[in-house]
């Protein structure tokens, strides 16, 4: 899968091709596709197409160092178009985007001048204006028609073009290997954080309540599709101990240098039969567990890791008549990953663009991930099983560099449903917890720095209906959040979005109010009031359906 420009092997144990920053830069780029192919909301826009191309790119030359931060700046301007409305794994994947990118730049600023930033920046633009003119003309060309089959088309060309121009080629440097140390160990902590978080939150009295458990409802599903999985009363507490356990001691195992090994193995073990259930934001969250497992091996089990693909390759080589290059096997990758996406479309067009023809496109990238699950997960176990029980040791330590604001927002992204923020993409998901109006945690009390969560509203009536879902859903929002009872601030947003006149009937504060718009007049100027672009693209509140009662389950 990786592309080298020597035709030359690489012995077993041989650091002269060794690649850390290559390996990583792989699986990463993996994981996001499958992000992409479980919510295929992107299709439509240029930011998630340009993720794309630099998917294929990435593949056709790891090594480069300048395709990976495009990578990232694109995977970011994809995700910032989606916000709010984006699964908790895919905002944690634009954590770590940033965080790498932070450190690639960091590397880059802190040993070059502004003088020799030009004049490197002076150097790149002149040799490489070709390269630098095709992909602004692809951008516009996305940006102008924003139409699925015109940017898939030239995302394919510009792709194939790229190839055999021979255009972005690096060489590796040892500098790539301090790169990827100075920031794999703020992505070992912000994974285990994410993991703590994910399991506080579930620590709540409905989660705890087989009746109501997410984790019940998760095991149930499984067992509908696996018969051999056992489906009985008895069994619902050890789904819900087993979750937690789970949660809570995978990244402990992770953290300790002896049990790292066991941590891995069980990370993989627990994130493969989760991905089983048909929800398609759980593969794709297990696959971001996979892509981002790698900054736990030593960089002797790295190389083992390389070692083992270059044999792999060497044995698929061997079993074909031609003589088979890396270069063919990644467009096979990517023609595979367009003709899922065309049949996507072919199934959106056949059967129309409902929730069920969703679901069903998202079963079909499932396959693909289970696949892509597989072969990674031997390749880890291979590679760790040849390693010393004794060589397991990784820096954990920090480093000094701005890199770390990653590390902060991972765990201030946890802290917003206990600040009075957004209870959405809170590392909450599928947790049964709720800290509006009837807080169900077992320990934590909110802490109401902001007033979001303090003011409810019930949607008793609305003309136009502005809570049932779109026939046709274009983003998780609209399914994925029923529910009357909301924030205010959700409301404003609901409102927002309506044209023309609307007469919604609410309690609000225990009082009953009646919010309309007739032409330019409105009797609660503070209800139409746009939101600002800080509370559009970070702030997501669930809904609910009752005030009391036990909390159902919900992402």
């Amino acid at each position: 899968m990786m592309t080298s420009n020597s035709s030359s092997r690489t012995p077993s144990g041989s650091r002269l091709n060794f690649h850390p920053l290559m390996i990583f830069a792989v699986v990463w780029a993996l994981a996001t596709i499958i992000h992409l192919l479980s919510f295929p909301f992107w299709a439509r826009t240029w930011q998630g197409w340009l993720v794309v191309l630099m998917f294929g790119l990435v593949l056709l030359q790891p090594r480069s160092l300048s395709r990976f931060t495009v990578f990232l700046i694109a995977s970011l301007l994809n995700l910032f178009r989606a916000m709010p409305f984006v699964p908790n794994h895919v905002l944690f994947e634009g954590m770590v985007n940033l965080t790498i990118l932070i450190a690639i730049s960091w590397s880059v600023l802190r040993v070059t001048t502004l003088a020799m930033l030009w004049g490197e920046l002076s150097k790149l633009i002149s040799k490489r204006s070709l390269e630098l003119a095709a992909f602004a003309g692809y951008v516009a060309l996305m940006q102008t028609y924003e139409n699925e089959y015109v940017c898939g088309s030239a995302t394919g060309l510009i792709l194939i073009w790229f190839h055999f121009a021979k255009l972005g080629e690096e060489t590796s440097t040892d500098s790539r290997q301090k790169l990827y140390e100075s920031f794999a160990p703020i992505l070992r902590w912000e994974m285990a954080i994410m993991y703590f978080w994910a399991a506080i939150q579930k620590m709540n009295w409905d989660y705890f309540n087989p009746q109501v458990s997410s984790a019940v409802h998760l095991h149930t599903e499984i067992a509908a599709i696996l018969p051999f999985v056992p489906d009985h009363e008895f069994v619902h507490p050890l789904a819900i101990w087993g979750s937690l356990i789970c949660e809570l001691g995978i990244p402990i195992l992770l953290l300790i240098t002896a049990t790292r090994w066991w941590g891995i193995l069980a990370a993989l073990a627990f994130h493969l039969f989760l991905s089983i259930h048909p929800h398609p934001g759980i593969y794709s969250y297990s696959a971001l567990v996979y892509g981002l497992i790698v900054v736990f091996f030593p960089m002797e089990m790295l190389q083992k890791l390389q070692s083992n693909w270059e044999h792999q390759f060497e044995r698929l080589r061997n079993l074909t008549f031609t003589s088979l290059r890396k270069e063919y096997l990644v467009f096979a990758i990517n023609g595979l990953f367009f003709a899922t996406v065309i049949l996507f479309g072919i199934n959106y067009i056949l059967m129309g663009e409902t929730k069920e023809t969703f679901l069903l496109n998202s079963r079909i990238g499932f396959f693909l991930w289970y696949l892509l699950a597989c072969w990674l997960g031997a390749s880890y176990w291979k590679a760790g099983w040849q390693l010393e029980e004794n060589r397991w040791s990784i820096p954990m330590a920090l480093p000094g560099t701005p890199a770390v604001i990653g590390l902060l927002l991972v765990i201030g992204n946890g802290l917003n449903p206990w600040l009075g923020l957004k209870t959405q993409t809170s590392f909450s998901m599928f947790s049964n917890l709720r800290t509006e109006f009837a807080s169900n945690h077992l320990f934590l009390k909110r802490v109401d720095l902001f007033d979001y969560q303090q003011d409810m509203v019930e949607v008793v009536a609305a003309e136009p209906d502005i809570l049932t879902p779109t026939e046709k859903p274009n983003g998780i929002e609209q399914f994925a959040n029923p529910g009357h009872i909301l924030p205010f601030v959700e409301l404003r947003r609901l409102l927002d979005r309506v044209e023309g006149d609307v007469k919604i009937a609410v309690v609000r504060n225990g009082q009953q109010e009646l919010i309309e718009r007739s032409g330019k007049e409105v009797s609660h100027p503070e209800a139409f009031k746009p939101l600002t672009v800080a509370e559009n693209k970070l702030l997501w509140f669930r809904r609910h359906e009752a005030w009391a009662g036990p909390m159902p389950c919900t992402h």
